[in-house]
């Protein structure tokens, strides 16, 4: 195995078995009116 190969693998691991959860992107105004929700 390589150090390549080894880092993408630690990086798999940490991404996977991850605990802290990541905060989904925001939406504006308008992909929220294409979506019919409105009044925010």
């Amino acid at each position: 195995m390589t150090v390549w190969e080894f880092r993408c693998a630690v990086e798999g691991f940490k991404a996977a078995n991850a605990t802290e959860e990541k905060a989904a992107p925001g939406m504006s105004d308008d992909q929220l009116a294409e979506l019919g929700i409105e009044g925010f």
